[in-house]
């Protein structure tokens, strides 16, 4: 059986104990991230979370840089895939302006690779981690090989996974586990298109080798709505459930594409930790709410799905369990 962190509400949390402890205790009351926070605080020095799937995985980064911000905790942003180039509290020289409206935490730092090997990037992480100018202030910095422009907006270009991987070596030669506080790896690893649930190409989603956690995240205002409407690749999900495009997304059929051997945790590393967060529970329908989000997670549950399945929406959520696996050495 796998150990979990036992949590008892806010008092069980173990959280980081920064100068920022109090504010960061009550941003996160009531908290469905319990777990997921637990896990990413316990564990030994640098650690790597990619997050999959679809309908909020941006907004799941940007609140834990937000929560870990708080607590004096550095988070560096690392796709593997295109995302929206985010925001810049403060643009330093060589930096290029955000116009795009769709990140919605903004960063201390954006560096590119431009080509450089991961030492180089590493070296300039290193400088604006260590700037003493910052006082010991907690950083957001977003890495991507380069800016280009898309229809929808200014894209950043992930790195490749394996370049993820050598800058997170870096970071751990730089931050042993017996330092404090070690900075957080977050590599967004998938796309979908704005759209709450996604079927998955044979070369997706792109995971680390190095990730000590993967998140798949499902919107669950996807419950409903036809395969057209609300999957990303439905050509693919209507394929893998022996389904029409026009069929209505039911909880048993987002279970099988969240679990298909094919889904989101795909690639994963076999001692990773997995969560699913199903996310947007407020834009569920408040009279079938309780009885949808508890068909879903029965669902999960008797699929096979991972141990720890967390739900939340703007108006607060909760996990369906106690804890996240133990970090590993």
């Amino acid at each position: 059986m796998k150990a979990v962190f036992p949590i008892s509400g806010e008092g069980g949390l173990p959280l980081p104990r920064g100068k920022g402890y109090a504010r960061l205790r009550r941003h996160i009351v009531p908290q469905p991230l319990a777990p997921l926070l637990s896990f990413l605080n316990a564990h030994p020095g640098v650690c790597c979370l990619a997050v999959t799937g679809a309908g909020g995985k941006t907004s799941l980064i940007a609140d834990l840089t937000d929560i870990f911000a708080a607590s004096g905790r550095s988070c560096v942003i690392a796709p593997t895939t295109r995302i929206f180039v985010p925001p810049l509290r403060n643009r330093a020289p060589g930096t290029r302006p955000q116009e795009n409206e769709h990140s919605p935490r903004p960063c201390d730092a954006l560096l590119l690779r431009n080509g450089r090997p991961p030492d180089a990037l590493a070296e300039e992480l290193l400088a604006l981690l260590r700037d003493p100018r910052r006082h010991g202030a907690p950083v957001c910095a977003a890495l991507g090989e380069d800016i280009e422009q898309s229809p929808a907006g200014r894209k950043l270009r992930g790195l490749p996974p394996g370049y993820v991987c050598r800058l997170k070596t870096l970071l751990e030669r730089a931050f042993p586990p017996d330092s404090a506080p070690s900075p957080l790896l977050l590599a967004e690893a998938d796309g979908a298109a704005r759209r709450p649930l996604k079927a998955h190409a044979a070369h997706e989603p792109v995971i680390p080798a190095c990730a000590d956690a993967v998140a798949a995240v499902m919107g669950l205002d996807a419950l409903g709505k036809t395969l057209a409407e609300a999957v990303h690749r439905p050509e693919i999900a209507a394929d893998l459930l022996g389904a029409e495009p026009d069929s209505p997304v039911t909880p048993a059929m987002a279970a099988a594409l969240l679990l298909h051997p094919a889904g989101p945790f795909r690639g994963a590393p076999p001692d990773a930790a997995r969560l699913i967060l199903l996310n947007r529970a407020d834009a569920l329908d408040p009279a079938r709410r309780g009885s949808l989000i508890r068909n879903m997670t029965e669902t999960l549950r008797a699929s096979g799905g991972p141990e720890n399945i967390l739900v939340r929406g703007k108006t607060g959520g909760r996990g369906t369990r106690s804890g996240m696996p133990h970090a590993r050495s």
